[in-house]
């Protein structure tokens, strides 16, 4: 047995290109892709991301192989967020994939927009939404994944792991981009805080900007000793994948880090 493997795709902006990177990841090696949606579509809304109502008819038609998927909460309001959540949980369910990966909003003062006034208006909104969403997840077989480390929110592996705790279970957990968090702390340190709270783990393999939203320079990640925490964890769930190369150049810079292999 190994570690589910995806893709995440950096840019989709229709179906038949959803599927054509579906199709080359998979013939690289990849069990799938991460899907990006956006929790809610709005007209002229870009960033790469895939609108889902737009693509409900043509989801089902395909037998898409879905790892993990992505979304952003756009509303601090929770019980809008809530009934996304809930919506994404049973379309995430339907494709079978294994893990909603959440961002809730940023800090205002990262960039402007929809966003929270207070760092712990952040954290009141992250439990409020874990507690009301769980036993959907639970019923549905998808964790929802918190992001670390996004916009200036959930800076601490305490923290996040407390605000997990709270909502007691086994269906939410944490989302860790090793990259972006080897800018602010130790990502084996992250890893082994949290340990079975991790639902997913995302690494990139060069260089590149944050789809989340900051422009600063990834730090170098010591990918052997991340192969060494996932192994001490233990972890089984998806690690998710990106890259400047094609499919077959990243799943070889995967191999080549030791993060794809037997348990």
């Amino acid at each position: 047995m190994r570690r589910p493997i995806g893709l995440h795709i950096e840019h989709a902006d229709d179906m038949h290109s959803v599927q054509t990177q579906c199709k080359r990841a998979v013939n690289a090696g990849f069990d799938g892709i991460e899907l990006p949606v956006q929790a809610v579509a709005s007209p002229g809304d870009g960033g790469g991301e895939i609108a889902v109502d737009s693509l409900l008819t043509d989801l089902a038609r395909v037998d898409l192989k879905v790892v993990a998927v992505a979304a952003r909460s756009r509303t601090c309001q929770v019980e809008p967020a809530i009934e996304q959540v809930r919506s994404l949980l049973n379309r995430a369910a339907n494709l079978r994939a294994r893990c909603l990966n959440l961002s809730i909003p940023p800090l205002q003062s990262y960039g402007g927009g929809v966003g929270f006034a207070r760092y712990q208006d952040a954290l009141n909104f992250a439990y409020h939404l874990l507690h009301e969403v769980r036993y959907e997840a639970e019923s549905t077989g998808v964790a929802v994944a918190l992001e670390a480390s996004v916009d200036g929110c959930l800076l601490s592996p305490v923290e996040l792991r407390e605000t997990i705790n709270q909502a007691n279970s086994w269906a939410v957990g944490a989302c860790i981009d090793v990259n972006r968090i080897a800018r602010i702390g130790s990502p084996p340190d992250w890893l082994a805080t949290l340990r079975r709270q991790v639902h997913s783990v995302r690494v990139r393999d060069a260089v590149q900007g944050d789809p989340h939203g900051t422009e600063r320079q990834d730090r170098p990640v010591d990918f052997a000793a991340i192969s060494t925490a996932l192994d001490e964890i233990p972890y089984e769930g998806p690690i998710i994948a990106s890259g400047s190369g094609v499919p077959e150049q990243v799943w070889k810079h995967l191999t080549e880090a030791r993060l794809v292999g037997p348990l």
